[in-house]
């Protein structure tokens, strides 16, 4: 906290003042929900007791209709008690839904179960009374009652007399089990029906229906006691269910008054209590606040002083983090600052001192330097004037050259319609023999007419050679001053750096012009290899020639050796044809090269002056470095002077 700003301070005050009374809203707002969940509960457990003491009272009259049923069937009473039973289960159903302990919905289920078991008692027990004949004077009676009605009258339209005992004990026997509820009497119920069919035999078949009637009712009204058993059994359970239901809404309600007492008394107390709190810590905070503020005003006009005093000296102390506490450390760190310019600038005053007269040595040097480099540059220009010069001479070599091939495909023409006509006058050998030794002097002149064109060729090839290696010459003197060139702005240092690039470019130049002249050699040296060839096969023709004219006198040994010539002559003319094709495919290659020689020249040009304005740019530079050094030099003086007035 000590390295907040006031400005954050005080805020913190305004927010913990805030924050305490929002606190307090919430708590008090927490309350107000506490006691209205509170109130809110009570009523739902008073309202809860009211339903279970009216699921009481209902069930309580609901059981005493029961009773009055079961003492005198009568069908209004029980459609009043199976209405009382459904409102009774309707309420609990609605109490179930609300409920929440595990323990109050088991006991509400047990309710329902019995109540469901109340319902099946009244509805089976009405239905079985019913159809035993005892609710009120029923108007259909049951089936045994009327088959007993019609045995007695037909005994006594008969006049049976021995029928008559067991009739009237069959009687007693039913008036027994319905109306005084004794025990089930079947198998003397069998004896005397037994007795009464061997006394009126005719009446077996209704003796027989009348025992099965009996047999339904016997099932019936023992099922009748089950359910009144089952009845009592739930009329038993229901007192202690209905007191547990009766005593869970009661504790609910005293919980619920305990909560809404307790959310009274919170609300009662809370608010002055919370406030109290807040205005204690408020309090304490803005005291420990004022201490620090205080600190820091101290400090600052402790350094103040001494700032004034222009007295540098002494250590930092240790300041707080708000805006006092960081002015006052601002102004030490404005004193430790002042105090190290101060004693950096004295000891820079008397380097700079130095460096201005180490200065004033290197701009003479480079002086010198400058001026070797202008000389440098002055010698590659005319170089590359002389290059250029060089390079327009071989491109009027090279126009010649280029007419002197299109002569030579002319000839190579014109000996390759001969070459046809003399196998035209072969085919005639035996016709025209003749003719064959005039025809041999035509072939003999135009061999001599090729080999005086592969000779010039072979000169013009020698003409070739000498301009390569003239270029060859002018690349490798440009290599060397580009080299020369590089040397002086590796001296110059920085200031030539752009100087060494243009350098290190005309040497790339040069080393490309000279591998062009390296490959043009080579091209022509293969056309001198193919000229050779090209001379010997004319000598041998010469020969071929010189031995047909001795052998004329034998027609057969003449028209061999024509033959032979003929062939030999067409594959002279291929060859040659051949060679001035590659000849003037070496023909473009070489212009390509001379044209490449060209704009290597005028690159070459461009970046020599490039050279010179980087030269005058250098100079300007270094007088510019001479007159910073003499302002330098004042500068020094000055903060020296300047220095003297603090006490370090």
């Amino acid at each position: 906290m000590n390295n907040w700003s006031v400005k954050r301070k005080l805020f913190s005050v305004l927010f913990v003042v805030v924050c305490g009374f929002a606190l307090l809203l919430l708590l008090n707002e927490w309350s107000k929900s506490q006691l209205l969940s509170a109130s809110a509960e009570k009523d739902h457990a008073s309202q809860k007791i009211r339903m279970t003491q009216t699921v009481v009272l209902e069930m309580a009259e609901a059981q005493r209709s029961a009773s009055e049923t079961l003492l005198a069937p009568d069908s209004k009473k029980a459609d009043k008690v199976m209405e009382q039973v459904d409102k009774a289960r309707q309420t609990l159903v609605n109490i179930q839904k609300e409920a929440k302990s595990p323990d109050e919905q088991k006991v509400l289920k047990e309710v329902l179960a019995l109540i469901e078991t109340y319902k099946s008692f009244f509805s089976g027990v009405y239905q079985i009374e019913e159809s035993l004949g005892k609710v009120g004077e029923t108007k259909n009676k049951p089936v045994y009652q009327t088959l007993l009605m019609q045995i007695e009258e037909k005994i006594i339209q008969t006049k049976n007399q021995p029928a008559v005992r067991p009739l009237l004990a069959i009687k007693k026997l039913e008036s027994d089990y319905l109306y005084q509820q004794e025990e089930k009497n079947t198998v003397q119920m069998k004896a005397a029906l037994a007795e009464m069919k061997q006394a009126a035999p005719e009446l077996a078949p209704q003796i027989e229906q009348y025992e099965q009637a009996y047999e339904k009712l016997v099932y019936t009204v023992e099922n009748e006691k089950v359910m009144i058993a089952m009845y009592h059994d739930a009329a038993n359970k229901m007192g202690p269910l209905a007191s547990s239901i009766q005593k869970t809404a009661q504790n609910s309600y005293e919980a619920a008054e305990n909560r809404e007492k307790a959310a009274i008394m919170v609300m009662k107390w809370l608010p002055p209590v919370v406030t109290g709190l807040i205005v204690l810590f408020t309090v304490l905070f803005m005291l420990y606040i004022n201490r620090g503020i205080q600190n820091s005003i101290q400090l600052l006009l402790q350094l103040a002083e001494r700032l004034k005093q222009g007295d540098l000296r002494g250590e930092s102390g240790r300041y707080s983090g708000d805006e006092l506490g960081r002015l006052a450390a601002a102004f030490d760190d404005v004193r430790r600052a002042l105090r190290s310019i101060i004693e950096s600038l004295n000891q820079d005053a008397q380097v700079v001192n130095q460096s201005s007269t180490n200065l004033t040595t290197v701009f003479q040097h480079f002086s010198s330097q400058s001026q070797e480099t202008a000389v440098s540059i002055d010698s590659i220009a005319r170089h590359a004037a002389d290059q250029k010069d060089i390079s327009r001479q071989f491109a009027t070599l090279m126009q010649e050259w280029q007419q002197d091939m299109d002569e030579i495909t002319v000839q190579t023409e014109q000996t390759d319609e001969k070459v046809k006509e003399q196998g035209e006058i072969t085919k005639r050998g035996v016709q025209a023999l003749g003719n064959l030794a005039a025809a041999t002097d035509r072939s003999y002149a135009l061999f001599q007419t090729i080999e005086d064109v592969v000779e010039e060729l072979a000169c013009k090839s020698r003409n070739i050679e000498k301009i390569t290696s003239v270029i060859s010459g002018i690349a490798e003197q440009t290599n060397l001053l580009a080299l020369n060139a590089s040397i002086e702005a590796a001296r110059a240092g920085e200031a030539g750096k752009g100087f060494s690039v243009v350098a290190e470019e005309v040497r790339k130049l040069a080393e490309q012009s000279q591998h062009s002249a390296l490959e043009i050699q080579h091209f022509i040296e293969e056309m001198k290899k193919q000229v050779t060839d090209a001379v010997n096969s004319v000598q041998a023709a010469e020969s071929q020639f010189e031995q047909q004219k001795k052998e004329q006198l034998s027609t057969r040994q003449v028209f061999d050796a024509t033959q032979a010539g003929m062939l030999l002559i067409e594959a002279f003319t291929e060859k040659t044809g051949e060679l001035v094709e590659k000849m003037n495919t070496q023909k473009m290659q070489l212009l390509h090269y001379i044209e490449d020689i060209s704009l290597s020249s005028r690159e070459m040009a461009e970046s020599t002056a490039q050279l010179a304005s980087a030269s005058e740019q250098q100079a300007m530079a270094l007088q510019n470095i001479a007159n910073s050094a003499d302002e330098l030099h004042g500068l020094a003086d000055s903060i020296v002077r300047q220095g003297e007035k603090f006490a370090l």
